[in-house]
């Protein structure tokens, strides 16, 4: 055997102790990590000093541990140190400003526009108001509409758990679910009827409001379709087949365009139901979070490969048009675009940071905000939605 063949023969070997060599890398990201965080002064130096102790240890990890984790260091590497770049963001002053509404299991909280505020107790998903006024909560056997201060301003109970609860765009309507049927009641929490019952193969945490000036509801009624219903007469108006594994559902803001995204497909159709744009991700890899942006020409997306690495992509929604890689890593979660589409929040869960990366030509701007579970009772973050500035009061009546 030459010593062509015996490299060749080694680095073929599975990597000794994998798993306990990524565990061991992951806490060298995050210790280089906090030691980024900044202080009064800019110390352009202690960012070098990082990101040559970072290098090392990739060099490092590639001669004890092989190619494969280094491969892996590396990428954390450059997602954490190499994208990082701006300067941190505040967590009460988002890039591209609104307020985010988050759960994390217990409590339902408010971040942004100065606001870093518990606003009530969940147990389940919750919604913002059309006009960023109040917050529908699913708590056990009832449904709650909750006050920016916290106050609870209605609450309505039902025979059995309330789950998924999401607010209309115009404010008036709220759908949910009830056990295994799809509710829908006014935007006071009054004249709630059960619309359709959901078989067991449905997935009722997948629905979305069509922005317009009728009550469209979209939603996973079965495994494969999609329906479109007009919530105030029953009616399903059109169904498109999506095929297993529906993961998420979501409206352009001008209602033209609907994502469906599945584990290994993203679909893009227009109103009426024709499809406009479709891409399959390649064998071995699975989509875990897709949006679309407001403006109905972008999509976000987070791709998991078999390894446990996962990469955030952007791209338009027009065929034939490559996207940008914006983060590589690992545990990769929320994605929600801006009110005004300009930015892209992305959770990166394993650092507790959320990142924030321009969608616009050019060059990606990154923002990022660090510790995000200890400023939020530390418990992990799932976002729920990002939105506008508050109206007043009177609009959400």
């Amino acid at each position: 055997m030459d010593e062509h063949q015996l490299l060749s023969a080694l680095r073929s070997l599975p990597t000794p102790d994998a798993a306990a060599a990524r565990a061991r890398a992951s806490e060298l990201v995050v210790a280089a990590h906090a030691a980024r965080r900044p202080s009064g002064r800019r110390r352009p130096r202690l960012r070098g000093t990082v990101t040559a102790s970072l290098a090392a240890a990739a060099v490092t990890f590639a001669a004890v541990q092989g190619p494969a984790v280094a491969s892996w260091v590396r990428d954390a590497w450059r997602a954490s140190v190499g994208a990082a770049s701006g300067p941190p963001a505040a967590f009460t002053r988002l890039p591209g400003g609104g307020r985010i509404l988050v759960s994390t299991g217990g409590d339902a909280w408010i971040v942004g526009q100065g606001l870093r505020r518990p606003v009530g107790h969940t147990t389940g998903a919750v919604s913002w108001s059309a006009f960023g006024n109040y917050v529908a909560c699913a708590c056990g056997r009832s449904l709650d509409a909750v006050a920016l201060n916290g106050r609870v301003v209605w609450t309505e109970r039902y025979a059995g758990p309330v789950a998924t609860p999401a607010w209309s765009p115009d404010g008036n309507r709220i759908a949910f679910t009830v056990g295994r049927e799809l509710y829908v009641s006014a935007g006071d929490g009054t004249g709630a009827r059960g619309l359709r019952p959901l078989g067991a193969d449905a997935v009722p945490a997948l629905a979305a409001w069509r922005p317009g000036p009728g009550h469209e509801l979209a939603v996973v009624a079965a495994a494969g379709r999609v329906s479109l219903i007009n919530t105030d007469t029953a009616r399903e108006l059109r169904r498109v087949p999506i095929g297993p594994h529906a993961l998420s559902l979501g409206w352009s803001g001008d209602g033209q365009r609907l994502l469906v995204a599945t584990g290994h497909r993203l679909r893009v159709f227009n109103a009426d139901g024709r499809l406009i744009t479709a891409e399959q991700v390649p064998p071995g890899t699975t989509i875990t979070a897709a949006e679309i942006s407001p403006s109905g020409r972008q999509l976000a997306y987070v791709t998991s490969q078999s390894d446990g690495r996962q990469q955030a992509l952007l791209r338009p929604v027009a065929d034939g048009v490559r996207g940008r890689v914006l983060l590589v890593g690992a545990a990769l979660g929320d994605l929600a675009f801006s009110p005004g589409g300009d930015w892209l929040l992305v959770g990166w869960h394993q650092l507790g940071s959320w990142m924030f990366f321009t969608t616009g030509p050019g060059r990606t701007r990154v923002r990022q905000i660090t510790d995000v579970p200890a400023r939020l009772g530390h418990s992990e973050p799932i976002v729920a939605s990002w939105c506008c500035a508050p109206s007043p009061p009177a609009a959400d009546r």
